[in-house]
């Protein structure tokens, strides 16, 4: 049925139209369609006759580029908690993913949720009319809702699957929060030292070398440096700005890439061990959130295998999937991956025997996304005085290096 739509995603286009609503009020508006016929029948099933269409012709709003365009996590987790809130009160998903759709503040979202309204008036389940947006609805969601189909408790699944992604979010700030301090000192310290030797650095030069003074190695190598970046600061720039795009490219495209700048991170000290126990607390909190909803544990080992972030632990929980699929237990696969930390390897296994294993690895999520929280604050508190340090030697011994012939001097008069 997929396929037959005619207003499939890789073929809809935004339209602005005017008609008149069932009390014969003039209304207006704008909505994805294949055409104008499409447009007139989907606007006829709510209530509307269409009066004039015309396609919308302005730059990233073409066809895929509405459907496709990004959409902060946070307009997500909010969509989400309204439709289990309309689901509980009783509101049919279709009456309730219209009240969605005209509350929303988020022009794109409103646009991809009228789509997904359109998909369900015409015989999709919601889960399918979600998979067609994989941008805004990732696997573990739309699994999520498919299970909550199955089983008649969409309103409690969608909130499941909004109160995962609000700790995923969480977990994405808090690592967010440990790299962005020392990378934005390490960028103020670099700028400075960039703006002392291309704008001051020069005056310092031409006043030793009109005094013929006999420098030191520290001064020369620092006047050598500013002379450098005043000839080829340009050239400079683009090369790393190119570097910058291939490394870009290359990860997304080459695993190989990947893997070993992931391995260079988790090897990085302090911060790799943040970055590997946010790896962990993401896995164990997909499974259990997968689990949890009821999806079989094959499926729920192969959904939550990429939720890592890490292609080390991704291709050990592909493995895993295998193991499943042959028989074996979590605990055992785990265990003989040998990436895991034993504590993760004991709570599977006492989960798997006691049939409680979604909520033990709720827990190891729990546990994880708090050392993680920990470890971020007693980061920030040592990184705050090492960045002054760093700092300081950086702009410090450019600023001693060229005044040391002044002291010299100074000491010979």
């Amino acid at each position: 049925m997929t396929e037959s739509l005619p207003w499939d995603a890789p073929r809809v286009r935004p339209y602005a139209w005017v008609g008149r609503d069932a009390e014969g009020q003039a209304v207006r508006g704008e909505r994805l369609a294949a055409g104008v016929a499409s447009l007139r029948w989907a606007l006829q099933v709510g209530g509307i006759s269409m009066e004039h269409a015309q396609p919308v012709r302005r730059v990233g709003l073409w066809t895929r580029g509405a459907v496709h365009a990004r959409v902060h996590a946070r307009d997500h987790v909010i969509f989400m908690r309204q439709l289990a809130t309309l689901l509980r009160a009783g509101v049919p998903v279709l009456q309730a993913l219209e009240i969605a759709e005209v509350s929303q503040a988020e022009p794109v979202l409103r646009t991809v949720i009228g789509n997904v309204r359109q998909r369900l008036a015409a015989g999709q389940t919601l889960s399918d009319a979600m998979q067609a947006h994989p941008r805004h609805f990732e696997t573990l969601t739309t699994r999520m809702i498919a299970a909550g189909e199955l089983s008649g408790a969409l309103d409690a699944m969608c909130d499941r699957a909004a109160s995962y992604q609000e700790r995923m979010l969480k977990l994405r700030d808090t690592v967010r929060t440990a790299m962005f301090y020392p990378a934005m000192v390490l960028s103020l310290a670099m700028l400075l030292t960039l703006a002392l030797l291309v704008f001051v650095i020069p005056s310092f030069a031409q006043l030793y070398a009109d005094a013929g003074a006999l420098l030191p190695w520290p001064t020369r190598w620092v006047m050598a440096v500013s002379t450098a970046l005043m000839e080829y600061g340009l050239w400079l720039v683009v090369l790393a700005l190119g570097v910058g795009v291939v490394l870009r490219r290359a990860w997304g495209r080459w695993p190989r890439v990947r893997g070993w700048m992931d391995a260079l991170l988790f090897r990085l000290p302090i911060l790799g061990a943040v970055m590997a126990k946010a790896a962990l607390a993401r896995w164990a909190g997909t499974f259990s959130a997968l689990f949890a909803a009821g999806i079989p544990l094959h499926q729920t080992v192969s959904a939550a295998s990429g939720a890592a972030g890490h292609l080390r632990y991704s291709e050990v929980l592909g493995a895993l999937q295998a193991d499943i699929s042959a028989g074996k237990t979590v605990s055992a696969s785990l265990l003989r991956s040998r990436v895991f930390p034993p504590m993760m390897v004991q709570m599977a296994a006492v989960g798997e025997e006691s049939g409680s294993l979604d909520s033990l690895m709720a827990k190891v999520a729990e546990y994880y996304e708090h050392e993680v929280a920990e470890a971020v604050a007693r980061m920030s508190s040592l990184i705050e005085p090492l960045m002054m340090v760093v700092l300081g030697l950086i702009i410090g011994g450019v600023v001693i290096a060229m005044y040391l012939p002044v002291f010299q001097m100074g000491s010979v008069l």
